[in-house]
């Protein structure tokens, strides 16, 4: 029995791994992908109430609620019965390199598994709470310098075929409250790109490497490529101009979301990037 919080009654619970599996076959008929929030939630519920229990208020508290651990149980759950059924599984926004490990695994067996990520694994972790506060909170919450490290391996061997936002534009007074008390999600969209674009001024990526996280890869796994995700004759001229030898600094209140919570004020995006990284030729197929 799922446990309601007060104001969650109105949200679907999670499902039992009898109804995913039952999920998984119905999808696995159609060729669609079948995409899953990977963490374990009785898991969480145990580990709540333990902390709670205990009177934890922190921002590790959080995290101990909601370890790497509850999201190797959904991963692995989830590799056996996409296995088993065949369909095409996906993981959104990975958080842990427990989790992507096992990812790694099941892709070198040939299983049709894919993940993403998010900017807030690639340039926060937990010793930014300090700095950020309650901002900062997520689902899955953003773990340690270890998983940061590990998530940037995933992207660089190709493990991680894109990155997402993940926005979710709550209000500044759902936002200003205890940690524990306050709902998960931030405003990502308009900050993807300028944080992916820091990544290839730090050396971390290519601009064909951006081109191919947040345009051509999600558009070849959702079906609308070559419609979107590519510059060929008949597709959709979404293109992006950018100038590597500007900085900026972001400001919450030059947000164009009615939403501005970020954990991303005042973080200046480096440009200046190298010549070798100015042509985009041969970044789409």
């Amino acid at each position: 029995m799922y446990n309601y919080k007060p104001g969650m009654e109105d949200v679907i619970p999670p499902f039992h791994d009898g109804d995913v599996y039952t999920m998984m076959q119905e999808v696995q008929k159609t060729g669609e992908v079948f995409a899953v929030h990977a963490e374990n939630n009785d898991l969480i519920q145990t580990l709540t109430e333990q902390v709670e229990a205990r009177g934890g208020k922190s921002y590790e508290d959080l995290i101990a609620t909601r370890p790497a651990l509850a999201e190797v149980l959904t991963v692995k759950t989830g590799i056996e019965l996409a296995r088993e059924t065949g369909v095409r599984f996906h993981v959104l926004h990975i958080s842990s390199g427990d989790a992507l490990d096992l990812i790694r695994d099941a892709q070198a067996e040939g299983l049709p598994i894919t993940v993403e990520t998010c900017p807030h694994y690639l340039f926060l972790s937990n010793e930014d709470f300090a700095r950020v506060g309650p901002h900062m909170k997520v689902y899955p919450p953003v773990k340690y310098k270890s998983d940061q490290e590990r998530i940037w391996q995933g992207i660089t061997d190709g493990t991680i075929s894109h990155v997402c936002s993940d926005h979710a534009p709550h209000t500044e007074e759902e936002k200003n409250g205890g940690l524990w008390s306050i709902p998960a999600g931030m405003c990502g969209v308009e900050t993807l790109v300028p944080l992916m674009l820091d990544g290839v001024t730090e050396g971390k990526l290519s601009l064909q490497d951006v081109a191919r996280l947040l345009s051509v890869t999600p558009a070849k796994l959702f079906g609308v490529h070559p419609q979107k995700g590519c510059l060929t004759p008949g597709s959709d001229a979404d293109i992006t101009i950018v100038d590597m030898n500007k900085e900026r600094t972001i400001d919450r209140e030059q947000l164009h979301s009615k939403s501005k919570v970020t954990a991303y004020h005042g973080k200046k995006n480096k440009r200046l990037a190298s010549s070798n990284d100015r042509s985009w030729s041969d970044g789409y197929e």
